[in-house]
């Protein structure tokens, strides 16, 4: 950021204004790691593992936000089709008697129905 810089008689307004087209920062006012002592580098690596860690975090936010949002809809699906005709019933409905009783032995037997 750059320290302001006035003249005498300047408005406070116009000095915003000069400092609004000012760019804050760039990539030119960086310097390369390799070109600082070990306090920056430390402190750079510092930011950039702070922002890694974070961006890290956000991602997993979301995913898991993302995750839960298709488990709510997962869990309405599967209520709404217990709620639902059984297969047995629509193959009676079909007129495949036959099916129907074979479902209902089979859903008997693996103590899904009593």
């Amino acid at each position: 950021m750059r320290a302001k810089e006035s003249r005498p008689g300047e408005s406070e307004a116009a000095i915003s204004a000069k400092q609004a087209q000012q760019p804050v920062s760039s990539l030119a006012d960086v310097p390369d790691i390799s070109t600082m002592n070990r306090r920056g580098q430390y402190v750079a690596s510092e930011f950039y593992r702070a922002g890694y860690e974070h961006g890290i975090a956000a991602g997993y936010r979301q995913a898991r936000a993302e995750q839960d949002e298709l488990d709510r809809k997962a869990a309405g699906l599967g209520s709404m089709l217990a709620k639902g005709t059984d297969y047995a019933d629509l193959c009676d409905r079909r007129g495949e008697h036959d099916r129907a009783e074979a479902q209902r032995r089979t859903l008997t037997e693996r103590g899904v129905i009593r």
